[in-house]
């Protein structure tokens, strides 16, 4: 049942992980009260959106998502790769390793990559 508007200060966001979520917030709480998470609602398979030209979706570049227990989104790195920012999972991978050039010198000319 919806909560009253004039009981409840209300916002709604669509979240860092694709979550769309209203939260709540008593009008007679005291001024360190907290907003709670009244509704939610999460894709059937957020892991499987893809956004076009704005990147790789749900993760950011050289991770993949997958989804937890909770039917969250979760990103995760391939072998060879740390996250980028490890406080936040959803910004990709970068490698933990030099990367491998084809240039015309052939003083660095590589024969094969490696690939898992």
């Amino acid at each position: 049942r919806p909560l009253s508007t004039e009981d409840y200060y209300q916002r709604a966001t669509l979240d860092y992980d694709g979550v769309f979520r209203q939260y709540t917030y008593p009008k007679s709480s005291p001024s360190n009260g907290s907003w709670s998470a009244s509704r939610w609602s999460i894709l059937p398979d957020i892991c499987q959106a893809t956004f076009g030209d704005w990147g790789s979706g749900v993760c950011g570049f050289n991770s993949y998502c997958k989804q937890n227990e909770n039917q969250r989104p979760e990103c995760l790195c391939p072998p060879g790769y740390s996250y980028t920012d490890p406080k936040n999972t959803f910004n990709g991978c970068k490698p933990n390793f030099v990367q491998q050039v084809c240039e015309t010198d052939e003083r660095r000319r590589v024969d094969g990559f490696e690939m898992q």
